[in-house]
């Protein structure tokens, strides 16, 4: 018999607080009907087995719920291949539906929405975690609909599997370099795919003053989904470092396209790469490397980038010598067209980017980029950076016919004009926000409050003089009950030392008049 452990007798508590029974089970086909429980905490990585849903047309009771939970050993992690999915769709698969939770929680989003239901293919899963229970419920009161051959197979059959946890060695780690020096960062498995549920971070640090990180992507092949929220490479500044691929991300890219040649800004470089719990592939093998900066300030000399100088001479020659290809852009560019943001010390900035930058294109890319373009910060503001939702949004822009000019959203309806026509502070606008240098109050905001508070103040002191009255009732209960019990004593006494009196008066009596009798 196996040892029970602290964490295994943790798990089946889990198991039984959400399922309330305890029935354990073999590893084939698993009948509902009652809630039912697998717990396989002595076994080994490559456990198998299959859970298969019952079939709905041999039920004559509603509504049904079945429970099937799997406790996998400690440090491991669950497979989910779904052979068959076939629930009839309901509005908020309210109806029939499967739903999977998990300790501790994972949010499946949009690629896995629960509860589920509906005809559909399901991709292979790699929950990270070793506990999950399936929740199969019917609630409609249409059994009958059930009952045709074309829908003799609805339900589901999922087959489990425990595996390793992903090897994430080499995976998160620092690297401090000299200038000269390069190497290779390549995600794990490269180039066969990645595992599921991956979370990998490399700090590339010079170790030179003016040293600088060039960086080239060789291969890239990750999971394309929209806004690349499901597993992406992010590249950027480690001054901001987001869990998600986020709007203002320096460069947060997936699918098949490489990004671009980066170089840092500054001594250091973050290399981020995020897998979610389903769909792997290759993965991507990047090439770095430690270079000086680069002084381009020959007319003669063209700058590639800020490690690298050519002549003028070569530019459009059809022949790259820029290793990022910039010198064969040869129809121009043009200028910038976004409206400058004025920084906090009266400059105003709209830094332009060459096409061959991954940035190229991006609205206002250089707010919020971990990067000081305004030389007091004001485009790296912690507090609007990290509750950033669009560049555009976080910015406002001051109209006029001599001027034309972006400053933060924030510092409208402050009290405080900083737009030259006083936009910034319209009353129209700002009604009811800070304004006048204080608050322009609304009526609503301060007698609701009021009368709220009122409300809930006369509130106790109802219950309060309730509650002294009945205290006083019961008090006054209590006193008449022991002056009861008191008149009760008193009375008693005295009528009995009414008969006392009474006999002895009797007895003196009698004494008497024997006493006369026999003088007589």
């Amino acid at each position: 018999m196996p040892e029970l452990t602290s964490s295994l007798m943790l798990e089946i508590l889990w198991t039984l607080l959400c399922l309330k029974v305890f029935i354990p089970l073999t590893k084939s086909l698993q009948e509902c009907g009652t809630n039912q429980i697998i717990v396989n905490a002595t076994h080994g990585v490559g456990l198998t087995g299959d859970i298969i849903s019952p079939n709905l047309t041999n039920l004559t009771s509603l509504p049904i719920q079945c429970n099937y939970s799997i406790v996998g050993p400690e440090n491991k992690h669950i497979r989910l291949q779904f052979i068959e999915f076939n629930i009839p769709r309901s509005a908020g698969c309210l109806a029939i539906s499967l739903k999977l939770s998990t300790i501790p929680t994972i949010d499946f989003g949009e690629k896995l929405p629960m509860p589920l239901c509906g005809r559909q293919q399901i991709d292979p899963i790699v929950l990270p975690t070793n506990m999950v229970t399936f929740t199969y419920q019917y609630t409609s009161n249409g059994l009958h609909t059930l009952n045709t051959s074309r829908n003799h197979s609805v339900g589901f059959h999922v087959k489990y599997q425990v595996v390793n946890k992903a090897n994430t060695t080499g995976c998160i780690k620092p690297i401090y370099a000299h200038i000269g020096d390069s190497g290779t960062i390549q995600s794990p498995n490269f180039p066969n795919p990645y595992p599921e549920n991956l979370h990998c971070m490399w700090k590339i640090y010079s170790l030179d003053e003016h040293g600088l990180i060039l960086l080239n992507f060789k291969a890239y092949h990750l999971e394309e989904w929209k806004d690349c929220r499901a597993d992406y490479v992010y590249v950027g500044s480690d001054i901001m470092i987001s869990d998600f691929c986020s709007p203002v991300a320096s460069s947060c890219t997936c699918g098949d396209e490489a990004p671009f040649e980066m170089v840092s800004r500054g001594y250091s470089l973050v290399i981020q790469f995020k897998s979610d719990f389903s769909k792997s592939y290759a993965g991507f093998q990047a090439h770095y490397q430690i270079l000086p900066r680069a002084d381009c300030s020959d007319s003669s000399l063209f700058e590639c980038s800020a490690v690298q100088c050519i002549s003028r001479e070569l530019l459009c020659d059809g022949v790259a010598d820029c290793t990022n290809g910039r010198d064969e852009y040869c129809n121009g560019t043009g200028l910038s067209d976004e409206t400058c943001l004025r920084c906090n010390d009266g400059t105003c900035i709209a830094p332009f980017l060459s096409p061959y930058d991954p940035n190229y294109g991006k609205n206002y890319w250089w707010f919020c980029d971990g990067y000081y373009h305004c030389h007091d910060g004001t485009d790296e503001t912690i507090d609007v950076c990290f509750t950033l939702g669009s560049r555009y949004h976080a910015m406002f822009e001051c109209k006029g016919q001599s001027y034309d000019f972006m400053i933060l959203h924030k510092h409208t309806c402050n009290g405080v004009i900083d737009c030259p026509g006083g936009e910034d502070e319209d009353p129209k606008m700002c009604h009811p926000k800070v304004y006048d240098h204080g608050w322009k109050p609304n009526a609503a905001v301060i007698i609701l409050p009021l009368v709220l508070a009122v409300v809930v103040m006369a509130i106790f002191i109802v219950i309060y003089a309730v509650a002294r009255k009945r205290q006083r009732n019961e008090e006054i209960l209590r006193n008449f009950r022991r002056q009861k019990r008191f008149s009760s004593t008193v009375v008693t006494s005295n009528a009995s030392l009414l008969m006392k009196n009474h006999d002895r008066f009797r007895h003196t009596t009698v004494a008497t008049v024997s006493s006369s009798q026999s003088k007589v």
